[in-house]
């Protein structure tokens, strides 16, 4: 943490590029999100990652911008911080539109380069689910429609296609918030062990294993770190509640 503190200081925004600058800032607020030290990074969220108002909606142009900013949004509300997370997908959400997502009344969608950023897009969308869930499964419809695509050439080779189109679902059946009480527990089981099962095939969204990280924690739950009141404790305590 205190290297990572310090490292920050040579991430100047006018500096780097709108990915490598809210990535670095990325990895400073998960780790401490994962020493449940919640308000510094919802800190570096709100200044860095997505800020409020034309700034966060400008430097969220880039889709690597929002895979960041999601990314966090999703470690935050495994660990109970749905309350804060909250807001904070609608805004990032309402951003994304036009660009990764379609504007409200437009048809299909818009994201598809990036095949992690698709599942968190679809994790994102699980969460106004009860109030309109026709974002969430017209995302997923055309996840599907993709996948058969990449089944149909090169790009979906070794089972790739399947396991995309698996996870997305599977995502979208452990997180939606409109799932009847009554399925619930059932359905949520069948996506754990789904997603599980797939793990050998996660490598196909892209991204790192670390920013993958967020399927792991579905799984088996979030991933704590040190004490969360002492900054400098060693990440080597890193365990699995």
């Amino acid at each position: 943490m205190s290297f990572m503190k310090k490292r920050s200081e040579t991430w100047p925004k006018e500096d780097l590029h709108p990915f490598l600058y809210t990535h670095c800032w990325w990895h400073l607020a998960l780790l401490y999100t994962e020493s449940r030290n919640f308000e510094p990074a919802l800190a570096i969220f709100d200044e860095r990652l997505w800020p409020e108002g034309p700034e966060g909606v400008a430097q969220g142009g880039d889709p690597q911008v929002q895979l960041n900013a999601l990314n966090l949004l999703w470690r935050l509300e495994t660990r109970q911080q749905a309350e804060a997370a909250e807001p904070r997908w609608r805004r990032v959400l309402q951003g994304c539109k036009g660009l990764s997502l379609p504007k409200d009344g437009s048809k299909g969608t818009l994201q598809h380069c990036d095949l992690l950023l698709d599942i968190l897009l679809i994790r994102g969308l699980c969460v106004g689910a009860m109030e309109d869930a026709k974002p969430l499964d017209e995302l997923l419809t055309a996840v599907n429609k993709h996948s058969e695509e990449m089944a149909a050439g090169p790009g979906g080779a070794g089972g790739r296609a399947e396991a995309y189109r698996d996870i997305a679902q599977s995502v979208a059946d452990l997180f939606r918030s409109d799932l009847a009480s009554a399925e619930t527990a059932e359905k949520r089981s069948k996506a754990r062990n789904c997603i599980l099962e797939l793990k050998p095939h996660w490598g196909c969204l892209g991204g790192s294993e670390e920013q993958r990280g967020i399927l792991l924690e579905a799984v088996k739950g979030p991933v704590v770190c040190g004490n969360p009141q002492e900054e400098g404790s060693s990440n080597g305590g890193c365990y699995l509640l």
